[in-house]
């Protein structure tokens, strides 16, 4: 199986670099295309619909003050904004971070809830 051969699927670009390749991501043969492969590991796709993953606490609180820091410090980039974000978290008292968590909560049901009615659709189209 060689890489020029492969059709990529949405999820086989990995962070990580191929050894075989300096400087490309590593890719992989994707299920629905090439069925039998043994070496296909890309995760069969739940009932054609993506779910978006739940974000922490964190990542809700660094995505609602993105566009403020960025007014802040326009030539910033985004590492540099989310460091500042970062920043901005840590000096965050308890009662404030507590709204924050209980978002996070909240997304997570959210992502639960959506995962089982994917799983559910592509378990019964399935079947």
């Amino acid at each position: 199986f060689f890489e020029s051969d492969a059709v990529v699927c949405r999820l086989s670009v990995r962070a990580g670099r191929d050894s075989r390749s300096r400087g490309s991501p590593t890719r992989m043969p994707c299920n629905d295309i090439l069925p039998g492969a043994e070496n296909a590991r890309c995760p069969p796709r739940r009932g054609g619909k993506d779910v978006r993953r739940a974000r922490s606490a964190l990542v809700l609180y660094t995505e609602a003050s993105r566009e403020r820091l960025r007014a802040a410090n326009p030539h910033a980039k985004y590492a540099e904004v989310t460091r500042l974000a970062s920043a901005e978290w840590k000096a965050l008292g308890l009662s404030a971070r507590a709204d924050w968590e209980k978002a996070a909560v909240d997304d997570k049901l959210r992502f639960e809830r959506e995962r089982a009615a994917a799983d559910a659709a592509a378990g019964g189209a399935a079947g």
